[in-house]
């Protein structure tokens, strides 16, 4: 079973990356994120370092949270250019709904594992 609607629905999304200066994770919140075909594209408006960190190790990890309710998504992330099929279509949608916003690019994260975390509280 897949967890990938998840990602449209959650109220929290954040993505980690690899710090290569100082071998941390950087973690950053994401606001939009789409998903077409069982693939996740991100939309990246301020994330300079994350841009960095990907250039450098492009494993990473998306985490989806609503409430109790987590799921963990490890996997491969790039950003993609107007030659890979779903840009045009994404930039556009993105530069129509946010005309405030600067779009830096979009990323792609690829999924190779799912997890489902269900935080249970004890009493």
């Amino acid at each position: 079973m897949s967890y990938l609607p998840f990602v449209l629905s959650a109220t929290n999304l954040t993505l980690a990356t690899h710090d290569r200066d100082t071998h941390t994770i950087n973690i950053v919140p994401l606001s939009v994120r789409y998903v077409i075909n069982d693939v996740i594209y991100l939309a990246d408006f301020f994330m300079n370092k994350t841009r960095s960190n990907l250039n450098y190790d492009d494993t990473c990890t998306l985490l989806a949270r609503e409430w109790l309710e987590w799921y963990q998504f490890k996997g491969h992330a790039h950003y993609i250019d107007h030659t890979y099929d779903n840009y045009r279509q994404l930039a556009d949608d993105l530069i129509q709904k946010f005309p405030e916003r600067t779009l830096n690019g979009i990323i792609q994260f690829d999924t190779h594992t799912e997890y489902s975390i269900w935080l249970i509280w004890l009493v």
